[in-house]
C-alpha cells in the first residue's frame, strides 16, 4: 500500500494487468492503475488486437509506444562469470497516453495527475522498481472526438519519456587451458 494525497491508500497490484513480460507500456498502465484513473478494463495498449472498444465503456485509456531512441552511445563489457561480452545502451522511451472521458475537464484533469505524478518522487520509487526511469513529460493537449455511437468523448494527451537500460550478452570464444609445444626444426 502507498499513501497519496488525502490518506488515500492504493494498492501497488493492479489485479488483471500482470503480463508475462512486464514492458514499459504494462508499467505505465499498473502506474495509471494505481493512481487510481483508470480501472484494467478501462486501460488499453495500442498494440493489441482491437477494433473496437466494449461497448457501454465511455472512460478509458490508451497507451502508444511511440518509440525508442538510444542516448549516447553503447558501453561494452565482458563477463567473465558468464564468460559473455555484454552491451549495453540507455534507451528513451517514449509513451503517448490519450485519455477519453465524456467529460472533457475531466479527461484534462486524469492526463494532468499522470503528469504530475510521474515526475514526483513517488512516481519515480514507482517505475524504478521496473528499471524504468522518469526524464520528463510533455504538457497536456486536449481535443474532443465523436465515438461511433454518436456519444461525444473529451480527449487529453499527454506524452511520458521514460528511461531504460537494455542488455544484449553475445556467447565469446573462450578457453581453459593452452598448451604451447616448441618444436625445432631439423636442419
Amino acid at each position: 500500500m502507498i499513501r497519496i494525497a488525502n490518506d488515500n491508500k492504493i494498492d501497488v497490484q493492479a489485479p488483471e494487468i500482470e503480463s508475462l513480460m512486464m514492458g514499459p507500456s504494462d508499467a505505465l498502465a499498473r502506474f495509471i492503475y494505481w493512481l487510481g484513473i483508470g480501472a484494467p478494463e478501462q486501460i488499453r495498449l495500442a498494440y493489441q488486437n482491437f477494433q473496437t472498444l466494449p461497448p457501454g465503456l465511455d472512460q478509458y485509456i490508451i497507451i502508444t509506444d511511440l518509440g525508442r531512441r538510444r542516448v549516447g552511445r553503447s558501453c561494452e563489457r565482458f563477463d567473465p562469470v558468464t564468460e559473455k561480452i555484454q552491451i549495453c545502451e540507455y534507451t528513451e522511451i517514449t509513451l503517448q497516453i490519450d485519455v477519453f472521458d465524456t467529460i472533457l475537464e475531466k479527461a484534462i484533469e486524469k492526463a494532468q495527475r499522470i503528469d504530475a505524478v510521474a515526475l514526483t518522487e513517488h512516481g519515480v520509487k514507482f517505475f524504478n522498481r521496473y528499471g524504468l526511469s522518469c526524464l520528463y513529460a510533455e504538457d497536456v493537449r486536449p481535443s474532443a472526438i465523436d465515438a461511433e455511437d454518436g456519444l461525444f468523448l473529451g480527449r487529453a494527451t499527454t506524452t511520458l519519456h521514460l528511461g531504460a537500460w537494455f542488455k544484449v550478452e553475445l556467447p565469446t570464444e573462450s578457453f581453459d587451458m593452452v598448451d604451447v609445444r616448441c618444436r625445432l626444426a631439423n636442419k
